[in-house]
């Protein structure tokens, strides 16, 4: 047996790294040689998007259920539009779903003509009055009983009087009352026909007079 006893630390050194050698070189063989990091994996089409926060090739973080990650959250509705309650009737369009063809009087015109007309008149009839108190107060024979007569008598009388100023109003008056006779009568006799949503009608059975059908009922 041979005891040897090193008092030189480099010594020690030296016999500690020769006893390491045959390890290091082990595990140098063992490691994957130094290279460049992984490329990133494109998802295929039709997959989800990567949760908010994940790496390109690791597992997703725990996400709480209900809640998107930001650009992928459930998009706000809008109100939906209420289709109108009636429109305009096109006779090269088909009726749509849930409407009904009806007719309508053209209130606008009645209204307009109606209006029109009694207002001239009215006017028209009262200057024929006042001119009757004159003559009568004159002794005057003039007649002016043709302004009584709706729309034609303003015409009439336009032919029996000299005066500038009455047959300027007399033609101002006989176009007003013409004007209003003409709206109000095409209002009249010529209803507009309308698409009515279905929800403000009220249909009812008609029965009677050896007749049947169904009537529609709504607030024109």
């Amino acid at each position: 047996m041979i005891s040897t006893t090193l008092r030189s630390p480099w010594g020690v050194l030296a016999i500690v790294m020769a006893l390491q050698a045959p390890r290091l070189a082990r595990a140098e063989d063992q490691a994957p040689p130094p290279g460049p990091p992984p490329p990133y994996q494109v998802p295929p089409p039709g997959s989800s998007p990567p949760a908010y926060g994940a790496q390109a090739n690791g597992p997703a973080p725990y996400a709480p259920p209900g809640y998107g990650p930001p650009g992928y959250g459930p998009q706000p509705y809008g109100a939906p539009s209420e289709a109108p309650e009636e429109m305009d009737f096109d006779e090269t369009q088909p009726i749509p779903p849930g409407y009904t063809k009806v007719s309508r009087a053209r209130k606008g015109l009645i209204i307009g003509g109606a209006v029109t007309l009694g207002a001239v008149y009215l006017t028209t009839t009262f200057i024929a009055a006042i001119a009757d108190d004159i003559n009568k107060a004159d002794g005057s024979n003039a007649d002016v009983s043709a302004l009584y007569i709706p729309v034609v008598g303003p015409f009439v009388e336009l032919g029996q009087t000299n005066s500038s100023v009455a047959r300027f109003y007399l033609t101002l008056s006989g176009l007003g009352q013409t004007a209003g006779a003409i709206m109000l009568i095409y209002g009249l006799t010529s209803p507009k026909t309308l698409l009515v949503r279905n929800d403000q009608l009220t249909f009812a059975p008609m029965i009677g007079n050896g007749a049947s059908g169904l009537s529609v009922v709504g607030s024109f």
